[in-house]
């Protein structure tokens, strides 16, 4: 088309970034090279951008602040003063000679190129305030500006940022449908395995992006992307399916699902597996960290001696074998093929030295190193073992691990970025409250009062165990039993004996599945509902009020004890909040 503003969007994992290599290298045909540039609103996705591409990147901010802030003016400056000197006697010196470099590739990555093309990637990252000054700037180069993401995935943390998302309402954007990151692997006849799309994980993937109902659900809300992410089986092919667990999704009280999380993700780096621990919120993403670079000083995988650890932002110190992330661009810092650091790097600590400045490689490219000085680590490094969705956007890795803290509060578009990581497998792990401490609360009242209306409508005897166990008939492996049975299973006496020790039991499907559609019981032992829609993704483990409530793109679903689980606004406040 003709349209100055262009954009692709799709999926996670529908090739956009393939697809803007082929527009570059067509370009490149059309008009020579040189003309097109792209950026990020981050530093890393900026890179990765420039990577893939092989084209000049930088972040929007630089490039505003070259174009509009004066940048580009002393650049220039610089650059007319070190190409006189080099036209006198004795020309410039290896320094200067680098210098003259730098300053040729920082003017090749920010001034937009007349008539070339200007790929922003990530866009709904951007705020609407910076795409406008973006824009004007292309105008007055008659560039051409595609703008390419998701706008289902993690939006702009300051003003605006929804302009993707509406050129794709406005029918304004060309989009991939097809996704092809998920994979899945199999062993044929004669022992070969063969690596193809896992289609099932596709189809889950787009029902928690779009926020389709299930139409199973017996009326209830209860969103289809629960359903589908139950059934997926686990990396090893196995279906989990217990009374704490569904599929990928997982729960369990008093920190356990913390254990379980902190442990496969010891096991992933011992085992040198591609994974990556996302945690929902900031305040548990250093306690996490800190945890897991204990165990493994205690292992002997990182250095453990504390006059050979270096204090890092926070209170925590990091020791050769560690791995940390930075948090402070600096482009003065550059590795052996030219790369600075950026915001977000993950590197994995080679050396401490005695004034606390370490040295550095890449995880992705152990070759590549830089040195950083005590003080930037002491102001701008931080443990990297886990990420926040915002930081894991953009990534793409073997295992994906998300955890939801007690208390923890996540999104919609979180949870669609977290679960859409992995290429073989993405999982959930949400730590519910106790229930003894909801006893009192509207839900758990509400709870009973649909078990007692469902044993009335059934004709069935019931007890106020049973009203607080659960009503109906139970679809228990493949069986049919009351509410009394289904308490005999609460105090470990069910057909399937201990459910932690049965495979059988776990390989059947979920263990307990209720007729009438409502959630399960709180259990006093697991403290777990069955879910129906909350956040889109964690049925068997996060509980929804007795109003199903249904979080749409933009809602919050918050897991601590609250007298209501209710869905929040795009800014956090619980719907009961007022302060």
């Amino acid at each position: 088309g003709n349209d100055m503003i262009m954009a692709l969007t799709g999926p996670a994992g529908t090739g956009k970034t393939t697809t803007m290599r082929a527009v570059k290298k067509t370009y490149d045909l059309l008009a020579g090279q040189g003309r097109v540039i792209g950026m990020a609103t981050s530093a890393k996705a900026a890179g990765g951008l420039g990577e893939s591409l092989q084209i000049p990147t930088s972040t929007v901010a630089k490039i505003l602040n070259d174009n509009l802030e004066g940048g580009k003016e002393r650049r220039n400056r610089d650059i007319s003063r070190l190409e006189e000197m080099s036209e006198r006697d004795g020309g410039l010196s290896s320094g200067d000679r680098r210098r003259l470099a730098k300053l040729y590739a920082d003017r090749a990555s920010n001034e937009i190129p007349r008539d070339g093309i200007v790929i922003l990637d990530e866009a709904s990252m951007t705020s609407t305030r910076d795409l406008e000054k973006i824009t004007r700037l292309c105008e007055e180069r008659n560039a051409r500006l595609i703008l390419t993401g998701d706008p289902h995935q993690l939006a702009a943390p300051g003003e605006g940022g929804g302009f993707l998302g509406y050129m794709e309402r406005q029918g304004r954007t060309l989009k991939l449908t097809s996704v092809w990151r998920f994979l899945k692997k199999t062993v044929d006849g004669n022992g070969e395995t063969h690596t193809t799309v896992n289609r099932d994980e596709v189809e889950a993937g787009l029902a928690l992006r779009g926020g389709m109902t299930d139409p199973d659900a017996d009326g209830m809300r209860r969103m289809l992307a629960t359903s589908l992410y139950e059934r997926l089986p686990d990396q090893d092919g196995n279906l989990v399916a217990n009374r704490n667990e569904a599929g990928r999704i997982h729960g369990g009280a008093e920190g356990s699902m913390e254990d379980k999380v902190f442990n496969l993700t010891l096991d992933a780096l011992t085992e040198g597996r591609n994974s990556l621990l996302i945690v929902a919120t900031n305040n548990d993403l250093s306690s996490i960290n800190e945890r897991i670079t204990t165990s493994l000083q205690a292992r002997g995988k990182v250095d453990a001696d504390p006059h050979r650890r270096t204090a890092l932002k926070g209170k925590l110190t990091a020791g050769k074998g560690d791995v940390v992330c930075t948090r402070k661009v600096d482009r003065r810092n550059e590795d052996q093929k030219g790369g600075f650091v950026r915001n977000g790097d993950l590197w994995t600590v080679e050396e401490v030295r005695e004034d606390g400045g370490m040295r550095l490689s890449r995880r992705d490219d152990p070759t590549l190193t830089v040195d950083v000085t005590a003080e930037y680590a002491r102001e701008s490094c931080e443990l990297g073992y886990a990420v926040t969705a915002h930081r894991s956007q953009g990534m793409t890795v073997d295992y994906g691990n998300l955890w939801v803290p007690e208390n923890g509060s996540v999104s919609v578009e979180l949870l669609y970025v977290a679960l859409t990581r992995g290429r073989y497998c993405n999982d959930v792990w949400i730590d519910t409250p106790d229930m003894q401490s909801l006893k009192d609360s509207y839900v758990y009242n509400k709870w009973r009062d649909i078990n007692r209306a469902e044993f009335e409508k059934k004709h069935i005897a019931y007890d106020e165990v049973d009203v607080a166990a659960g009503g109906g008939q139970v679809q228990f492996d493949g069986g049919e039993q009351s509410g009394a049975d289904h308490r005999d299973r609460d105090a470990g006496t069910s057909s399937c004996g201990d459910e932690r020790r049965q495979t059988a039991c776990q390989r059947k499907g979920p263990a307990v599945r209720y007729d009438h559609g409502a959630p399960s019981p709180p259990s006093d032992r697991t403290g777990l509902w069955e879910g129906h829609g909350v956040a889109h993704a964690a049925g068997r483990t996060l509980g929804a009020s007795a109003q199903h409530v249904h979080a749409g793109h933009g809602d919050r679903l918050h897991t601590g004890r609250r007298d209501h689980l209710e869905p929040c606004g795009r800014h956090g406040r619980h719907a009961g909040d007022r302060g």
